[in-house]
């Protein structure tokens, strides 16, 4: 099972995808004097006296619910089309996470001039797992087609 490279790059993005679920994605900067940062993860944000906001919750979501796909896929080896279209539905998940994200950070930072919105360099882990995923649907409609042509060959 470990041996398909596919599985391998399955591996990375659920790996990557779960590092971004942890981590903190982004910060909301205040222009004003005296008010403190806030930090934009994906299940809330921690303002700067200490408050959560569970607003931003649905980012979570989205990423946990390709994390599940994404394990759920790499033990699917023997059923290649499912495995395909499992990875498939990872790809769409984080490219509406990345929608979802666009959309919180001009709502949180950029429609209002005093307050700037400041993405960290984890934003970018799921980004890095879509193109694994990509990858293993590539390998996996590979082995798919060198299957049907030897049984074409019988």
């Amino acid at each position: 099972m470990l041996q398909r490279k596919q599985t391998v790059f399955m591996l990375l993005a659920v790996i990557l995808t779960a590092v971004c679920m942890c981590l903190q994605i982004g910060t909301i900067v205040p222009e004003e004097l005296g008010n403190a940062e806030s930090e934009f993860y994906n299940l809330w944000i921690l303002k700067g006296d200490g408050t959560r906001t569970f607003a931003v919750w649905p980012l979570f979501a989205v990423l946990l619910a390709s994390c599940t796909i994404g394990l759920v896929t790499i033990f699917l080896y023997k059923n290649r089309p499912l495995q395909s279209a499992l990875c498939l539905a990872s790809i769409l998940l984080i490219v509406g996470w990345y929608l979802s994200y666009g959309i919180y950070a001009y709502y949180f930072g950029g429609r209002f001039p005093e307050v700037s919105f400041r993405p960290t360099w984890v934003a970018a882990l799921p980004f890095v797992a879509l193109i694994g995923y990509i990858l293993a649907r590539r390998s996996i409609m590979a082995d798919e087609k060198l299957v049907r042509s030897a049984d074409r060959i019988r």
